[in-house]
C-alpha cells in the first residue's frame, strides 16, 4: 500500500484541494476505488486519522480517495465554488488519469459520514451509472433541514443552497427526495444511523420513502451517536457489506 498527499489544481473550485489517497501494490482492470467523503467542518485527513480505513484498505486491495470539500456540503453553490462538478466530474478524471484506474461503474464506489453522507448519495443518485456502491452513516438526508440544524451558520447555509425554498422546490437536483425517481435499481445501498444521533429520525423517514419507491436498502439500525467510534465501526459493516 501507498499513502499519497496532494494538492489538485482544479478548474471548478478556483483553487487547489487538498486530497488523500491511499493506493494498493498492484492497481489493475479490476481494482476497485472509493471516494470517501468528509463531514461538516471536516477535512481530507478525518478518516485516515480516526479510523481504520488504511488497515481495511490493505485488506480489501481497493484504492481510496479522501478530497477536502470544506463546507460545501458536496454542492455547486449558490454563492460560491462548484464543489459538486469537481466531485462528479474533474476529481474522478483526475483520479484516473494519475493512478490508471479504470472508474468504471463496476470499480467505483461513494461512502460518506453526515454531511459527507448526504454528499454520497447525491452523487450516487444523481448518477448511478457511475457507482455499483453508496453507503452514509450519520447522513444528512433531509438537506432542506439544514437551516434548522446549522441556525448560527445561516449565512453559510444561503452561500451554498439559496434559501430552503429552493432546497423544497421539486426540481431541486440537491434535495435527496427529488432523485428518488432515478432508476437505483442496480446500486447497492448502505444506510446508518445511530439511535442517539440528532438525524436518526430524518434517517428512519428516508427509508419509509425509499419503502414506498420500492428502493432496495440495507439500513443498520444500532445503537450510537454522532462519533467517530460509530463511524469507525461503521467503515467496517460497509466495506463488508458493499464488497461482499
Amino acid at each position: 500500500m501507498a499513502l499519497w498527499q496532494a494538492n489538485i489544481a482544479s478548474k471548478e473550485v478556483g483553487f487547489s484541494v487538498p486530497i488523500t489517497v491511499i493506493t494498493p501494490d498492484n492497481i489493475n482492470e479490476n481494482t476497485k476505488t472509493l471516494f470517501l467523503l468528509h463531514g461538516y467542518t471536516g477535512s481530507n485527513l478525518d478518516w485516515l486519522r480516526y479510523t481504520n480505513i488504511e488497515k481495511l484498505a490493505l485488506e480489501k486491495q481497493i484504492c481510496v480517495v479522501m478530497p477536502a470539500i470544506n463546507n460545501s456540503f458536496y454542492t455547486n453553490m449558490a454563492y460560491g465554488p462548484n464543489y459538486y462538478s469537481f466531485m462528479s466530474e474533474e476529481l474522478p478524471t483526475i483520479i484516473s488519469n494519475t493512478f490508471n484506474l479504470k472508474l468504471t461503474k463496476e470499480n467505483t464506489f461513494v461512502i460518506g459520514l453526515s454531511m459527507g453522507g448526504y454528499g454520497a448519495l447525491k452523487l450516487a443518485f444523481r448518477n448511478p451509472d457511475n457507482y455499483f456502491a453508496v453507503a452514509s452513516f450519520s447522513g444528512v438526508v433531509d438537506v432542506s433541514k439544514v437551516f434548522e440544524y446549522f441556525p448560527s451558520n445561516k449565512k453559510i447555509m444561503e452561500g451554498i443552497f439559496k434559501s430552503k425554498e429552493n432546497l423544497l422546490d421539486k426540481n431541486n437536483q440537491d434535495n435527496l427526495y427529488n432523485l428518488l425517481d432515478n432508476n437505483l435499481s442496480n446500486l447497492k445501498i448502505y444506510l446508518s444511523c445511530g439511535q442517539s444521533d440528532t438525524f436518526y429520525q430524518d434517517n428512519k423517514e428516508f427509508i419509509k420513502k425509499l419503502d414506498e419507491k420500492n428502493i432496495t436498502y440495507y439500513f443498520n439500525d444500532v445503537s450510537g451517536d454522532h462519533n467517530w467510534e460509530f463511524w469507525d465501526k461503521e467503515i467496517k459493516n460497509a466495506l463488508n457489506y458493499l464488497l461482499s
